[in-house]
């Protein structure tokens, strides 16, 4: 299990109850905590505690904080009452910073120009939705994100976890962009990529390469509901080592991205989960 920790203000209790762990009495038991894919900077994480026991579970409690599975399995789009298209979608390009990339795309057999969203080395996509019908609503289990390939280059040589795209959270920045007008710098409003961009991943996936492949990322639930709060401002997708994957913008409305997600109106101790 990863558990999402939202700030690094405040202290956080997490616990996870194990089941059928075969455990006798004279037996060393080891635990294991792991902060891991946190970015390329310097991290740190303060430990108060960390205490191991043997519980009944007929008086087991719910665990604390919010365990989300490892490698989470993905749902099925219909099993959402929601899906939401992008009200706009973007590329901004680390290197060329001050330029707009809203038109970029290729013809297609007809002599048609497309406009794709492509990550590769310097480029970067962002993506946000208009929640105001869900603003006070309570995000139930995780979300999807739909992308369809247009296109993908990567090398089959390359070793797990290389030529791979990463999700993240735009955590800052101006968050009233628009396709036709945003560059990385007006984006940012001077402040540095890894502020505005969550060095944490979401989650990372192999791009399908078959031109029209529908591809389905599992958003988690915390980020989904920071999402409708609109703590988070969007979400942008990165390379993940070395590779060019082009997906359909929302100008190619059969295509668009989409988010898939269930919400309801009131608290539930039951629902998040």
């Amino acid at each position: 299990m990863e558990y999402d920790i939202p700030d690094t203000s405040e202290w956080h209790t997490i616990s996870m109850t194990t089941k059928n762990f075969d455990a006798r009495p004279g037996d060393t038991v080891y635990v294991q905590l792991a902060m891991m894919d946190w970015g390329l900077d310097k991290y740190s994480v303060d430990i108060d505690y960390i205490k191991v026991d043997i519980v009944n579970i007929s008086d087991f409690k719910k665990d604390l904080g919010e365990p989300i599975p490892y490698h989470p399995p993905i749902p099925e789009v219909k099993e959402y009452n929601n899906h939401l298209p992008v009200s706009e979608d973007a590329i901004v390009d680390m290197i060329y910073t001050d330029y707009n990339f809203n038109n970029w795309g290729t013809k297609n057999e007809e002599g048609n120009f497309i406009n794709l969203l492509t990550v590769s080395g310097s480029q970067y996509i962002i993506l946000k939705w208009n929640f105001e019908k869900y603003r006070n609503m309570i995000v139930t289990g995780p979300a999807v994100l739909e992308l369809t390939t247009y296109s993908l280059q990567n090398s089959p040589d390359y070793k797990k976890d290389f030529g791979m795209v990463r999700i993240s959270e735009i955590l800052d920045g101006n968050e009233n962009w628009i396709d036709e007008e945003v560059t990385l710098d007006n984006l940012l409003e001077g402040k540095k990529p890894d502020v505005a961009f969550n060095s944490q991943m979401i989650i990372d996936y192999e791009v399908k390469m078959e031109k029209g492949a529908k591809n389905y990322f599992v958003i988690s639930r915390p980020v989904m509901q920071r999402l409708i709060e609109g703590r988070t401002k969007g979400l942008v997708i990165k390379p993940l080592g070395s590779v060019i994957a082009s997906f359909y913008a929302c100008e190619n409305s059969e295509a668009s991205p989409l988010l898939h997600f269930n919400v309801v109106e009131e608290f539930d101790n039951d629902t998040k989960n």
